[in-house]
């Protein structure tokens, strides 16, 4: 089922669903209600987006935590050669090799931040904007999946979900959010502080009504 951008892999229960449909306009919501913000920054900024899903679900009186991970797509041909991956993060916190100094490098804090609902067992993306890519086009920029049932461990690391599909033109894509909790960097980057979000957050839990 999508809304919007944002596709939901399985059937959430009806409150959470009437939530995913608030979650669904995140962006339009903040370029009305956060007008100050540089344009389009909601889509690139995980820790900004994440974070007010969060607030969102925490006062509609759900149990909502952010989780650092890292995102991985691939894309398999119909002869089972790998064409093409993406990686948002880094594999490096395997061994906890990356250092608060990379916070002043162009390239940002290094990780990937999404909500989750350990109760409920959901995963809620909202920034795949950036993974977008000619080679598929159809990937939807907000998702909100299942937990994996069960452990899964993939290249070193634990798969907090995992998803499978189908391009419309043959090839096989698999995306993976693998657990990386150690990796709170995001804590000092400026899209983390609350102001950011306030009206934002505001907005989207009047429009969840009681």
């Amino acid at each position: 089922m999508s809304i919007n951008d944002l596709t939901i892999i399985g059937a959430p229960p009806p409150r959470l669903g009437a939530a995913f449909s608030v979650i669904a306009d995140l962006h339009e919501t903040f370029a009305e209600y956060a007008p100050g913000l540089t344009p389009g920054i909601s889509k690139r900024s995980c820790v900004l987006s994440s974070l007010t899903v969060r607030d969102f679900l925490r006062l509609a009186g759900f149990d909502a935590e952010v989780r650092p991970c890292m995102f991985m797509a691939e894309a398999w041909d119909i002869f089972g050669e790998v064409q093409h991956t993406l990686g948002v993060g880094t594999p490096d916190w395997r061994e906890g090799k990356i250092k608060r100094r990379r916070m002043g490098e162009v390239d940002g804090w290094r990780g990937h931040l999404v909500c989750i609902l350990p109760a409920e067992r959901w995963v809620i993306d909202t920034t795949l904007f950036q993974a977008r890519r000619p080679t598929w086009p159809h990937l939807p920029g907000m998702f909100a999946l299942p937990i994996n049932p069960a452990p899964k461990v993939y290249r070193g690391m634990d798969a907090l979900a995992t998803l499978h599909a189908n391009e419309t033109n043959g090839d096989r894509l698999r995306l993976t959010w693998l657990d990386q909790r150690r990796n709170r960097y995001w804590e000092t980057v400026p899209d983390a502080a609350f102001v950011r979000r306030s009206g934002v957050v505001r907005r989207m839990l009047a429009s969840l009504g009681p």
